[in-house]
This record gives structure tokens, sequence and C-alpha cells, in this order.
């Protein structure tokens, strides 16, 4: 039984879009505006040139594989078992923690549109339905989920496209004008920004059930990014343009909307909020969930995490387990304040990933349909902007992973059985 290669391209941009833009464009305005001033809108363009050197790696390295995986097999076939099950390991670790921090903002939204917060028995039931009902689309097959995602992905982006194109009608342009900021202040926006444009690999983890992922793969990143970049710009002009006193506005899209809209249209931020939240949620289980599934393949987790439905094709455990440990978590309000790993480990994952790139071309794999010109240089450097992301968390952030990758490193170490792994370049799911 194998799985189904329903994801074609258009469902695999929408996938990683929802990944990518998530609840945080709703205060980053304010936050770029504040460090950069009316030179913002460059901060993001800045922002978003250096992203897309990671994301040059990874459509070349995401273009040699046909298989489910993303980053966990990239590490695994360019530098052995060991490097593949800690970046596996750390991915759903984080991936649950993301989930949760994303659930607990949510409700936050909720309580918003219901004019209170939300007690502890209505929060449960939401989760419950809301897991319940993603639960059912995951299972349900790859299709299904597509469809899903595409219609949270249209309806987010038809969201924002309106109010960009509502706002540079409407509100006066702003000059790019007036005291430049400091280098400290822009490397500070720069940080903050360049996470805004993380969540692009999502689709990766699901290339075995990709349409031609080989080819459709690198289309699916750069088109993402590039997307995700433009409405990023665009909203920054929009709230320039609309907020006046946007360096200490707490809630700049939501004043945007005000401004643009009337005080009642402010119910529009709460349930676009709700959206962009629960597109992301889908997205990040549509890649954890094929994680385990990868794992499970390489014989790295049990075997039974790779079973398949026999209707739907899907990895029924491993979308019950995580689908489970997504909603536990969710829970417990506290577990939102562990939302730093979350950074630190997907960087950790994106400077793997850049690395991998130089070795793999020497190795064995299966040949790049997609291969980036300079790409050593490229992946050196942008391995290297990574890094200099990674020394800008703090010391507790950095404990904070080290403790859960030392868990991992003990787990593996009590399983490893090396006569069953893959080396690398020889992995027959390659």
């Amino acid at each position: 039984m194998s799985l189904v290669r329903g994801l074609s391209l258009p469902h695999l941009v929408a996938l990683l879009i929802n990944g990518i833009i998530g609840a945080g464009i709703l205060g980053l305005p304010a936050r770029a505006y504040a460090l950069a001033g009316p030179y913002s809108p460059l901060v993001w363009v800045a922002s978003g040139i250096l992203v897309a050197g990671i994301a040059l790696c990874f459509a070349e390295v995401s273009s040699r594989y046909r298989d489910s995986g993303g980053p966990y097999l990239y590490a695994l076939e360019a530098f052995g078992p060991t490097a593949g099950f800690l970046t596996g390991w750390l991915t759903l670790t984080s991936r649950v923690v993301a989930i949760a921090t994303v659930a607990s903002l949510l409700m936050s939204y909720v309580g918003a549109l219901t004019g209170g917060t939300v007690g502890s028995a209505l929060r449960i039931g939401i989760f419950a339905v809301l897991y319940g009902a993603m639960a059912t689309v995951l299972v349900r097959g790859i299709r299904p989920t597509a469809w899903a995602s595409s219609l949270l992905t249209l309806t987010k982006l038809g969201l924002i496209v309106g109010f960009v194109a509502i706002g540079l009608l409407t509100a006066p342009l702003p000059a790019i004008a007036g005291p430049l900021p400091t280098v400290t202040d822009v490397s500070a926006a720069v940080v903050i920004l360049l996470f805004a444009f993380f969540g692009f690999e999502n689709g990766t983890y699901a290339a075995g059930e990709t349409v031609s992922p080989q080819r459709n793969m690198p289309i699916a990143i750069l088109a993402s990014v590039s997307m995700a970049a433009l409405l990023y710009l665009g909203v920054q002009v929009v709230c320039i343009a609309a907020v006046p006193d946007l360096a200490v506005s707490d809630r700049p899209v939501a004043d945007a909307v005000e401004r643009l809209f009337g005080a009642r249209a402010a119910w529009i931020v709460a349930i676009a909020a709700i959206v962009l939240m629960v597109g992301t949620m889908l997205a990040v289980l549509v890649g954890s969930t094929r994680l385990l599934l990868a794992m499970a393949e390489r014989g790295q987790i049990p075997a039974r995490f790779a079973r398949l439905h026999p209707d739907f094709r899907t990895p029924m455990l491993a979308i019950g387990v995580m689908v489970t440990a997504a909603f536990v978590a969710s829970l417990f309000a506290e577990f939102a304040t562990a939302a730093a790993i979350t950074v630190t480990a997907r960087v950790l994952t994106y400077i793997v990933v850049c690395l991998s790139l130089p070795v793999l071309r020497r190795g064995s794999a299966p040949a790049a349909l997609f291969r980036l010109r300079g790409g050593v240089a490229i992946a050196l450097a942008s391995a290297a902007v990574s890094t200099w992301l990674i020394t800008t968390t703090s010391p507790a952030e950095l404990l904070m992973t080290a403790a859960v990758a030392a868990a991992g490193w003990t787990a593996w170490v009590l399983r490893s059985q090396p006569s069953s792994l893959s080396r690398p370049g020889t992995s027959p799911l390659a």
C-alpha cells in the first residue's frame, strides 16, 4: 500500500502559504516601524532577500527527492542517522509547542468575538471540535486536506489583499524619508521580520504525497515566499499610511482596519486572525504527521507509525498521536511559554539543510532537478545568516533547546540499531 500523490502544485503553494502567514503579521508592522520608522518597508525587502537564500537552498535539495521527510530526510542522507534523528526529534517537539502556542493565541481572538474571556469548559470544547475536525480531514486523505488548506489560504489571501488594496486606494502613500535608523535597530528589525517568513518548508515533509515533487517543490517554495513578501510589504505600507501612532500601537492592523472601515469593523480582524491561525495549525499538522511517517519508514521510530489507513492511505496512527499531543498541550496555558524552542529548532533545521546542499552535491544523492547557480556560496552565506539568528536568542532559550536535544539523543542511544538504518546515499527510499 502506497501514499496517494494528491497534492498538486496549486494546493502545495497554498499549504506553504498557510505555513508562512500566521497571526504574527497582525503585530509586526508596529514592531518594524518602532525600529526602522518610515524605512521599515525596505527592511521587509532586505529580510525577504535574506530568507530567499535559505529558500533557494531548500529548492535545490528538495528537488532531489520524491519521498516524505523534508529536512529530516535531507539531514539523514547528508550527515547520517544521528543527525537525521535529532533533526526529526527537534522538529516534532517544536511543532507540538508551536501548535499549542498558536492555539492559546487563537483563544484570545475567540474571546474578542464573544466579548469576554473564554472559560476553561468552553476552551476545552472549542479545542475538541477544532482538533477533531482537523484529525478527520487529515485521516480522510491528502486530497481533502489539500482542499481544506487551500480554502483557508484563499480566505486569508482574500482578507489580506482586500485590506491592502483598499488601504492603498484610500490612505495617502507614506514617503520614505527622515533620519536613518541605526545599524543596531535595523539589525533588530531584520531578525524579527525574518521569522515571519518561516514555515515554507512544511510542504517538503509531504513530498511523498505531492505530484511531481522534484519539479513542483522548488516552484512552490519560491512562489510562496515571494507572495508572502509582497503581502507583508503591502500590509506594512498600509499600516504606516493609516495609523499615525504606529510605533506604539499594540494592534496595528486592527487600528488600520478601524480607521479604514470604522470601529464596527473590528470583528474583521478577529475573524481574519482565527482563519490565519487555523490555516497555520493545519499546515503544521500535515508536516509533523508526515515526518513521523518518514522516521518510521526508516526504522528510527516504531514501524507502526508508518501504517496507512486501508481506504484513505494516510498515516492514521501518526495523525492520532500528533493531534492528541497538540490537543493536550493546548490545554495548558503555561505551555506557550516554551515557544522559544520553536524558533531555535527551526533555525537549526535551516542550518542543517543549507549545509546539506554542498554535501549532497559531492555525494551519490539523486540528481537535483533544480540546480542553484552559485549554490555552495549561497548555502554557506544562508547558514551564516541562520547562525546569526541563533545568536540573537537568549541563553535560556538555547538551554531549553539543548535540553530537548539531549532528551532526543538519549532516546536515540537507547533505541539505536545501526544495522537497520539507512546510510547516507544508500536509502532505498531516496
